[in-house]
């Protein structure tokens, strides 16, 4: 998927829970430590390479301070704070604009 927009993310490594590979990545992502990850979204996702498998993506909300500035991992553009409307136009997976849209969705009902 490169060249689209996407939440930071990877794999989980052994022995590590899904919230504690959430907060890692993050970390390893943006430089900026998170806490308390909720499991926001779940996706079960199809590869059209690979012979068609398919893997599970787990999305979770984090806490942290959007006043510290995101530092990109060498992997990643131009990291930052996005609004819905900003992601809207950014090309970007179905799973990434579903989940800032019900984001989104949650923050107006605040």
């Amino acid at each position: 998927m490169a060249d689209l927009f996407a939440f930071p993310g990877g794999r989980a490594e052994p022995g590590e829970t899904p919230a504690e590979t959430a907060l890692r990545e993050f970390f390893e992502e943006t430089g900026i430590q998170a806490r308390n990850p909720t499991l926001f979204a779940t996706y079960d996702l199809k590869s059209e390479k690979d012979g068609g498998s398919h893997f599970f993506l787990s999305v979770f909300r984090i806490e942290a301070d959007r006043h510290v500035e995101a530092v990109a991992a060498d992997d990643a553009a131009d990291p930052g704070w996005y609004t819905a409307e900003e992601i809207r136009r950014l090309p970007c997976p179905p799973s990434v604009r579903d989940c800032a849209e019900k984001l989104a969705a949650l923050a107006a009902d605040r």
